[in-house]
């Protein structure tokens, strides 16, 4: 009888030690995927403004600062696929509305070197 209840003690023990390495386990990924939901929410915050900043036509200086700011971003790995889809919407976006806006300047630059312009 002895000998049954040291194997069972063993035994209980043995469960009890794996259990708790199971639960420590669990809320050590638990843990570890709300730091890296958090990480990804302040990326994507700081992805908003950049965005801000990129397609802010009236300045830009600040248009060119969001641009490089959401092209290192994308060099993050936070930046899923969806995240990625994102950013490329955004530069072309300001890629668009920048060649508009250089189309323009080009047009006016011919009409000041033309001798029509003078």
């Amino acid at each position: 009888m002895p000998l049954i209840q040291i194997i069972l003690s063993v035994l209980t023990l043995i469960a009890a030690g794996t259990s708790a390495f199971l639960v420590w386990r669990a809320n050590t990924r638990a843990t570890e995927q709300r730091e890296q939901q958090a990480r990804r929410e302040e990326w994507w915050r700081r992805f908003q403004y950049a965005t801000e900043l990129a397609l802010d036509l009236d300045n830009p200086h600040r248009s060119n600062v969001g641009v490089q700011l959401v092209r290192a971003m994308i060099t993050s790995s936070l930046a899923g696929r969806d995240e990625l889809l994102a950013a490329d919407t955004v530069l072309d976006e300001v890629l668009a509305l920048g060649n508009t806006g250089n189309n323009d300047a080009e047009d006016d630059d011919a009409d000041h070197h033309s001798p029509e312009g003078h």
